[in-house]
């Protein structure tokens, strides 16, 4: 297992070093997304990780590399009761929202429309 360079220990899997390497998943990304993600219940003992957007806009705010945290906004990631990153993902778009809205279902051209919209708010300098 390969440890992340940060405060918090967390250990890749061999797993994860592979799908990383598969899915194209940055290591900063992944970085941003276990150190100020947002965790919840993934079953099995594990805890699931994700990027808030209040987060994203604090996290710019404060200078952090907007590609990066572009990048670890569609990102989940997987860990294990002991530290250990399982797995890795992007996260489907229904998922990737703050909690308390609405969640509006799209599909085709209308749903790359609203997410083109939606980064482009979140983004924008």
């Amino acid at each position: 297992m390969n440890q992340l360079s940060h405060q918090n220990t967390f250990l890749l899997s061999d797993h994860a070093i592979t799908r990383m390497a598969q899915r194209g998943i940055q290591s900063r990304s992944l970085d941003i997304l276990l150190v100020h993600g947002s965790r919840s219940d993934a079953g099995g003992g594990c805890e699931r990780y994700r990027l808030l957007d209040r987060t994203v806009k604090q996290l710019k705010t404060e200078g952090y590399d907007a590609r990066a945290l572009k990048s670890a906004t569609k990102l989940r990631a997987i860990v294990s009761a002991d530290g250990a990153v399982v797995t890795c993902y992007r996260g489907s778009p229904e998922r990737r929202r703050s909690f308390g809205r609405k969640q509006v279902r799209h599909n085709g051209d209308s749903w790359r429309r609203a997410q083109r919209s939606r980064d482009h708010d979140l983004f924008q300098n």
